[in-house]
């Protein structure tokens, strides 16, 4: 299927449908997936043991993350979705690519990703999305955006560099979700873990540490230290992670980045936290 260039009109009002969310907002975090029916075949081919085919539609591939939970990417539109591409008809995957190129016009820098979540309300087509900015490590959108949602559970917000660490602490929430394509590096983790052992000999010094108002326990700091140790054990040969080790770094990296903008955040820190351990 090929998508028409939407005319410069056309690219105001598809842009009028544009939804500002960052990734905590993601439907992943507050919906069931939808399981899609599929024609029923129980046969199986004589001698027949090919690979696993992952599917593609178009452009469109889909991913597998680490939990088993699969979304979408596009490589030519550098684009992601959770949206289920193979449950689209072709009049609802059209516009979506025509909404996606749109943005991607105000979009300068075409090494910024694009995630979307396509949502039906009120009758009309919708597109919930943000960017990513991978070389500053931080999340974006295409327009100005009263992000008081996002930064409500702060006192006071007024300086950038305030809302800059919640906006790199989505990007890593963003890395948690969708380690696809994703490249990080074996020295990164081991800076990981010695910013998470100072965090724990903080704790041990000092009754009143930032690290022991946050963490439930010495050893549930120990239980992270540990997880990421496997992760640079699990390194390819190159010293690149892997995709369930970058997800993990994804999760912990939010947390730390989030973990700066105490003590306006502990609350909701400690269940972020407690959350890692129980699982």
């Amino acid at each position: 299927m090929t998508t028409a260039t939407p005319t410069k009109f056309n690219q105001q009002m598809l842009l009028k449908h544009s939804v500002p969310i960052w990734p905590t907002q993601l439907r992943r975090y507050t919906e069931m997936p939808q399981l899609v029916p599929l024609v029923r075949d129980y046969n199986v081919q004589m001698m027949q043991i090919d690979p696993s085919r992952r599917e593609v539609r178009g452009d469109w591939e889909e991913c597998i993350h680490p939990s088993g939970a699969t979304y979408h990417y596009n490589g030519k539109m550098n684009t992601f979705t959770e949206l289920n591409i193979r449950a689209c008809s072709d009049g609802q995957l059209q516009r979506l690519e025509s909404w996606i190129h749109a943005s991607r016009l105000k979009i300068d820098n075409q090494h910024w990703l694009l995630v979307v979540e396509p949502i039906l309300a009120r009758g009309e087509e919708v597109y919930p999305y943000y960017c990513v900015v991978p070389n500053n490590r931080i999340i974006t959108w295409l327009e100005p955006v009263d992000a008081y949602l996002l930064f409500q559970e702060c006192t006071t917000v007024s300086h950038w560099n305030h809302k800059r660490l919640e906006l790199e602490a989505q990007f890593w929430k963003h890395i948690e979700y969708f380690p696809s394509r994703v490249s990080m590096n074996i020295l990164e983790v081991k800076e990981l873990r010695l910013q998470l052992n100072w965090y724990r000999v903080e704790a041990l010094a000092l009754e009143n540490s930032t690290a022991a108002s946050l963490f439930w326990t010495l050893d549930q700091m120990k239980e992270m230290l540990a997880e990421l140790a496997i992760a640079e054990e699990l390194a390819g040969p190159d010293g690149a992670m892997k995709e369930p080790s970058i997800a993990v770094c994804g999760k912990l990296l939010h947390l730390l980045r989030r973990m700066t903008l105490s003590p306006y955040q502990t609350s909701s820190i400690e269940q972020s936290i407690k959350g890692i351990t129980n699982t």
